[in-house]
């Protein structure tokens, strides 16, 4: 099981393995049904690497059977011979390419999904502890990261070490001697290629950790725009990204740069070999020691022979990153909510009935929110919840829902503790809308349907029951734009928008947590009426600021510093005279106030 803040935190050492056996099992889970075609991928990769050997190998005869002889025919067979083998190595670098992207995005849509399908299923305490930046990044960068472990990772390294070897194979054929003189830059060349491996690994990592740093910026921007203008957060948030993306930039530059050096000592030392031996091997054609076919077929070798080395300098970088997001994107797949179905689930009778007994809980451990709460919802009540701010009524909501687990008592559902049913069946017939809207771009009818299956005439007659009426005639209101968060909509309008999904879905109890707060006194007090009448078997629960919404309420509870310190009906209260006939009292004089 994953702790939540671990996974998502770069902790890549220095003495991290190029190659993890364990993450590369579990990717390898992941090509069930393309395993064949992986097969015939890596089959291609000595065959490829084979033909490219072939080249210089024609060159050398060409120069030597007919250039020097003068013979044209020969010219022109091995001239035919060359444009072949170059064709057949072109069409299997094409084919082999195209395989391995078509496998590696095959790969990356099953691991997208099933990613996804875990964030979903993941509680409320994840979600409060991770920042969305790094979920994102798990779900993009890290995964494009795993997709390159098959488009450039492992088959191509295949292919360069058996394009290596073969080289190293050939050129002692060819002479020995001028072999020995291209290997001996091969212990400066690893000394050079360790040094910048451990650079482009560090560089490799602060790379990722920008990205993440850059994700959680813009999102969080981006989600909260309206609040960030409204509140003129603008010029401070601008600086906030300003710094972000500089270290975004610099930590790629810093990458970029030491890639490039990489490249440049290869490219130098390649040229430093091609000039020895230029000069070793005229001397030795002068002398007669070696052809002329063999010193060009030499040279074509020589830049051959640092094209993999310098190829596989940069898979290594493409795997290390691979198997480091991989293990950030598996951390996130093991990850285990706390809030988890049971083994054995009970299925009570559906009656809408809801209730919790002496419910402790906190967010924190030993910091309560919740002290010794006990109510029921009976079928078809309606239980209202009023106090102050940040006195725990939104809390009850997300327990009724099993958003957390209570720390003792129980919630029950039909008699039935929650945690003895399953969280789909809590979350299914317990719906909730808050002040908060979750509105798609697309219509309305995308909005309302989401994946369902609903007939136009059921999903016009909920948005005249909540009395969602756009600008548009009856039969087109289904067809309106809805812009992205519902930004072309009132605030209001994406209220009653939200709640007409609920009731379209039809839930056993309907939990409002503010749900009504952008929508005006009137429209509200005659919503409420009518949600309790429809279908006649619907139970609500609900929070309200707005108190004279709730008086028609079977109980009303006043929840302070997490206890339910007063109950009973709106008369009963106010006959009490505590708290909330107190603040009934205020309410009325603000309503008087306004009225005049």
């Amino acid at each position: 099981m994953t702790r939540y803040g671990t996974f998502w935190v770069d902790t890549a050492s220095e003495d991290q393995k190029l190659f993890d056996l364990e993450l590369a099992k579990r990717i390898f889970g992941y090509t069930t049904g393309l395993r064949h075609w992986l097969l015939v991928a890596a089959i291609s990769a000595p065959l490829v690497g084979g033909i490219q050997l072939a080249r210089p190998w024609l060159l050398k005869q060409a120069v030597d059977n007919a250039i020097l002889p003068g013979n044209v025919e020969q010219l022109i067979l091995y001239a035919g011979l060359f444009l072949a083998v170059l064709a057949a190595e072109l069409g299997g670098m094409f084919g082999q390419l195209m395989l391995l992207q078509w496998i590696g995005q095959r790969v990356l849509l099953r691991l997208r999904t099933a990613l996804f399908r875990k964030v979903l299923s993941l509680d409320q305490r994840y979600f409060s502890r991770v920042p969305s930046g790094v979920t994102l990044t798990r779900l993009t960068n890290d995964l494009e990261a795993i997709q390159e472990l098959f488009a450039a990772g492992i088959v191509t390294l295949v292919t360069d070490v058996v394009k290596l070897v073969g080289i190293m194979g050939v050129m002692l054929w060819l002479n020995a001697r001028l072999a020995l003189i291209t290997f001996c830059v091969l212990p400066l060349l690893y000394v050079v290629s360790e040094f910048f491996r451990r650079k482009l690994r560090r560089a490799y990592r602060n790379v990722r950790q920008a990205v993440a740093g850059l994700n959680a910026q813009l999102s969080t921007t981006v989600e909260d725009i309206e609040d960030v203008q409204g509140q003129h957060l603008e010029p401070d948030l601008a600086r906030r990204f300003a710094d972000v993306n500089d270290r975004h930039r610099r930590a790629n530059l810093d990458s970029i740069l030491n890639d490039a050096v990489l490249y440049a000592s290869v490219e130098m030392l390649s040229s430093i070999v091609i000039g020895a031996l230029i000069w070793f091997g005229g001397r030795e054609y002068l002398e007669g020691r070696v052809t002329l076919g063999v010193l060009v077929a030499f040279v074509e070798y020589v830049q051959m022979f640092f094209v993999p080395i310098r190829d596989l300098s940069a898979k290594y970088a493409v795997l290390q990153s691979a198997f480091a997001s991989a293990e950030k994107v598996f951390g996130l797949i093991d990850t285990q909510p706390a809030v988890t179905d049971p083994e054995n689930p009970k299925s009570p009778r559906p009656e809408g009935r809801a209730a919790m007994a002496d419910v402790h809980f906190g967010y924190k451990p030993d910091v309560p929110v919740l002290r010794g709460i006990d109510f029921e919802a009976p079928p078809r009540g309606f239980i209202a919840i009023v106090g102050p701010t940040g006195h725990g009524k939104s809390t009850i909501v997300r327990l009724l829902r099993r958003e957390y687990d209570v720390d003792s008592g129980a919630v029950l559902l039909d008699g039935v503790d929650i945690r003895q049913l399953e969280l789909d069946d809590v979350r299914r017939r317990t719906l909730a809308v808050s002040q908060r809207t979750f509105l798609f771009g697309g219509n309305v009818r995308d909005n309302l349907a989401l994946a369902d299956d609903f007939d136009d005439d059921a999903m016009c007659e909920v948005l005249d029951t909540v009395g969602f009426r756009p600008r548009t005639p009856r039969p087109a209101v289904l067809d309106a734009v809805v812009s992205e968060g519902g930004r072309n909509l009132s605030m209001g309008e994406r209220q009653l928008l939200a709640l007409a999904r609920v009731l379209l879905r039809d839930p056993e109890i309907m939990i409002l947590d503010e749900a009504t707060a952008h929508i005006d006194s009137e429209t509200e007090g005659s919503l409420y009426r009518v949600l309790r009448q429809q279908h006649g078997a619907r139970t609500m629960i609900a929070i309200a600021h707005r108190l004279s919404t709730i008086r028609e309420a079977d109980e009303i509870l006043l929840v302070r510093h997490g206890r339910i310190e007063e109950r009973g009906t709106h008369e009963q209260l106010i006959a009490q005279s505590g708290v909330y006939a107190n603040l009934i009292r205020l309410h009325d004089l603000e309503a008087a106030g306004e009225g005049e």
